[in-house]
């Protein structure tokens, strides 16, 4: 449940232009800065209801096989770049070099487009970052549009698009033999 991170983006863009807000555009704002929020608490009560535990969907996910509870981002990724020089390619470090794509595009992001984007694609990879187990890092870091967008304003290039889908082809293959091999789980 990582839709509690659009209060953030809500947030700044409610916050521009607020003094010369109406009352009730003043209220429409707070409305879609709660929601997120709103939205994660029914989530969460009906788990509650359901499961007879409203944090469920968080212990789970801090199982060792998936995320792994909360870690030092820095400290793991200090870690698994060792891990990824000494050959172990089947651990976090085989997302070490995703890591570090996922950061670039992040700055780009809060370079290039508005706060509320920039915010919530550092917000995003940071919460990614900070799992014990980076097995979903992708799909959390690149689940959040301000990062795809960043990849597309810096692949705007002709020569930067086939350069990027190149290696993504390749990277595809190199994933799928792997996975096919039973050597990795996407």
């Amino acid at each position: 449940p990582v839709g509690i991170l659009l209060v953030v983006p809500a947030a700044l863009e409610a916050a521009r232009g607020l003094r010369r807000a109406a009352l009730r555009e003043r209220v429409q704002r707070a409305a879609a800065v709660v929601s997120p929020a709103v939205g994660t608490a029914s989530f969460l009560a009906w788990v509650a209801v359901r499961y007879d535990d409203a944090l469920l969907p968080f212990q789970v996910q801090n199982r060792a096989h998936l995320r792994g509870g909360f870690a030092d981002p820095v400290s793991t990724f200090v870690r698994s770049t060792a891990r990824l020089l000494d050959g172990h390619l089947l651990t976090n470090g085989i997302h070490v070099p995703w890591v570090v794509v996922a950061v670039v595009l992040v700055v780009v992001a809060c370079r290039r487009w508005p706060a509320a984007y920039g915010a919530y694609a550092a917000l995003s990879v940071l919460v990614a970052l900070c799992a014990r187990n980076w097995g979903s890092f992708e799909r959390y870091a690149f689940g959040a549009f301000p990062v795809v967008l960043a990849l597309a304003s810096v692949t705007a290039a002709a020569w930067a698009e086939r350069t990027t889908l190149t290696i993504c082809a390749a990277g595809m293959a190199c994933y799928a033999t792997a996975a096919l091999l039973l050597y990795y789980v996407p």
